[in-house]
């Protein structure tokens, strides 16, 4: 499969500057800047932020149950 792409930045794309890419080259993870730091800042992130989310319910949790016993 192939796309039509642009080398410019440039709407619209001037007809020298369009070339057809495999999906290969269009999905190329280091042309994107992803690398391994950036994928373990990423899900070091999520994983934070999910734990802190659970913790804030989970306190709260026990101090609304803290409430009702008291």
């Amino acid at each position: 499969m192939q796309f039509l792409t642009c080398a410019v930045d440039a709407v619209p794309c001037p007809l020298e500057a369009q070339q057809w890419r495999t999906a290969a080259e269009v999905i190329d993870p280091a042309a994107l800047g992803i690398t391994p730091e950036l994928i373990v800042k990423v899900y070091g992130f999520g994983f934070g932020a999910t734990l802190s989310m659970f913790f804030i319910g989970f306190v709260i949790a026990v101090a609304c149950g803290l409430v009702r016993k008291a």
